[in-house]
């Protein structure tokens, strides 16, 4: 990412998780706050796709691997205005059943 490093992580047992290291304090900062809200999205919508939080400091934070697409996929120029306008309205509405 841009203000991270990601790395996937597989042990031995094929356990897989999500090695996060922020490249700066404010990446640092904003990976804070997003562990909040992953930890509030995890409590608040159960059934939703969201890693849980296997540990967390300042320096780097370790996350349960999920499958599938990158967020940034959903950044495709090839998706039509309404299908955009639908996926930021289900978004919207998720984080205001949130906060």
């Amino acid at each position: 990412g841009l203000s991270h490093d990601v790395y996937m992580i597989s042990t031995e047992a094929a356990d897989t998780y999500t090695l996060r290291i922020p490249k700066n304090k404010t990446a640092a900062s904003i990976a804070k706050t997003g562990t909040v809200l992953l930890t509030a999205l995890k409590r608040g919508q159960p059934t939703l796709q969201v890693p849980s939080i296997i540990y967390e400091s300042d320096q780097f934070s370790i996350l349960q691997f999920l499958d599938g697409e990158p967020l940034k996929s959903w950044n495709n120029l090839d998706m039509s205005v309404h299908r955009r306008e639908t996926l930021l309205e289900g978004i919207g509405k998720l984080l205001l059943d949130v906060w």
